[in-house]
């Protein structure tokens, strides 16, 4: 790594809007953030959710000496609450690698995956993509929902489409599946992990992640999340359910979904398996593979690599991350959140990251420290597994990505170290 980076012409760097977190009072007010532009101060408290974040193109930064900072972090990755560990930072300014320790190894990642499947989906479907669930009407007064692969269905969407059948005569609901292959759960998931609240049986359309009696958070989750969600609408409607059919009629109702942005800032803010395999189901539907695991997995390495993001050696099973088999290395993470600081196609994907001390599973994270409310990152756990992956714009003017993985490691201690790590790029 040269001693010096040099920024020669104009490059994407931030002019981020973030969240810098206020410490919860002694009164015990909870969480807020301070939102914060570089240069620029706003007095406002706002909530983790308001917060908002963009790259804009920017004038050459001031030369820095990223020879120090990549020794100072070669420093504190010796730190044993690491584990065996694999990481890089790259400079977005200039793209310089600044510093990293076996960048190219194949290592678990848990959920930093959902990296690769948002930045996918962002390249395949844009940022405005949504999904259509509709109601026909077969003409013998049965109507059948149409599932379209939104797992995100709410209470308040089947009133809608109540609303909207309130001329049709109903006396029965059935239900077509038929948009994914009829492949529930993958042989590399633990069925376990149904009941412990971390995925469902993957079918096109669910209630709430097929979370049982919650809206978010890792909660037993339904085996039959499609049937549910049509045997919900039939109660409303005060019909029976007949089970599965073919849509053939009109479309005399129909709901959709939250545009992509807003779902992948909540499938990343929560870690949510579900929603990360559904997202890579829909980019299998739109690019022609099956919407099967498979398909899904092979359709995101596919549109990342001809996106030009290089995808070779990596062992990428499922789109979540929950699987043990992943196999993705640092440097991989790091290709495609410098992609981000130069190709407005994924610049949406800053805004999806949660935000330290202020977002989801950040939330209780870098409290009181530089990185707090500056750090944008995807985190990962698994048993004796942390990853940490992401951009922060530094106090010299220049962004990094960043990815650490560790492997083998004690999750808590390995999570502290990370935090630091990232933390002193920031203060750089």
């Amino acid at each position: 790594m040269s001693a010096k980076a040099k920024n020669p012409k104009t490059w994407w760097v931030t002019s981020i809007v973030v969240a810098g977190a206020a410490v919860a009072s002694i009164a015990g007010v909870g969480i807020q953030a301070y939102v914060t532009e570089r240069g620029l101060s706003h007095p406002e408290v706002v909530s983790a959710h308001d917060v908002t974040g963009s790259f804009a193109a920017a004038e050459p930064q001031a030369e820095v000496d990223n020879g120090q900072l990549g020794a100072l972090i070669a420093d504190k990755a010796t730190d044993p609450r690491l584990g065996s560990f694999t990481g890089v930072v790259s400079d977005t300014s200039t793209g310089e690698q600044v510093w990293s320790v076996n960048p190219d190894e194949q290592v678990r990642p848990a959920s930093a995956t959902k990296l690769l499947t948002a930045a996918a989906a962002l390249i395949a479907l844009g940022e405005n993509d949504q999904l259509t669930t509709t109601v026909h009407d077969d003409g013998s007064g049965t109507v059948v929902l149409k599932a379209a692969g939104d797992v995100m269905l709410n209470d308040a969407q089947l009133d809608s489409v109540v609303e909207q059948l309130s001329d049709t005569p109903v006396e029965a609901v059935a239900m077509d599946t038929s948009v994914w292959p009829d492949e529930p759960f993958s042989p590399k998931w633990n069925k376990d992990d149904i009941a412990g609240g971390y995925i469902a049986p993957m079918q096109p359309m669910m209630l709430n992640g097929a979370r049982i009696g919650a809206e978010y958070g890792d909660v037993p989750r339904s085996t039959t999340p499609a049937e549910d969600v049509a045997q919900a609408l039939a109660k409303k409607l005060g019909v029976e359910f007949v089970g599965a059919a073919e849509a053939t009629g009109p479309a005399v109702a129909s709901v959709s979904s939250e545009p992509l942005a807003v779902r992948l800032h909540t499938m990343m803010v929560h870690s949510d398996n579900v929603m990360a395999e559904a997202i890579g189901r829909e980019v299998a539907v739109h690019t022609g593979y099956p919407a099967t695991q498979e398909g899904s997995r092979e359709a995101t390495l596919a549109v990342l690599a001809e996106h030009g993001i290089d995808t070779s050696g990596m062992e990428m099973v499922d789109n979540s991350g929950l699987s043990t088999d992943n196999a993705i290395s640092a440097a991989a993470f790091v290709r495609v959140l410098s992609t981000v600081a130069s190709d407005p196609a994924l610049r949406p994907l800053l805004n999806a990251l949660p935000v330290a001390g202020g977002e989801g599973s950040l939330s209780a994270r870098f409290g009181g420290s530089s990185g707090e409310g500056w750090v944008r990152a995807k985190t990962g756990t698994l048993t004796n597994t942390a990853a940490l992956a992401g951009l922060i714009p530094a106090e010299n003017g220049h962004t990094y990505a960043f990815a650490f993985i560790c492997n083998d490691a004690s999750v808590l201690p390995a999570r502290a170290a990370m935090d630091e790590l990232a933390s002193s790029i920031r203060s750089f």
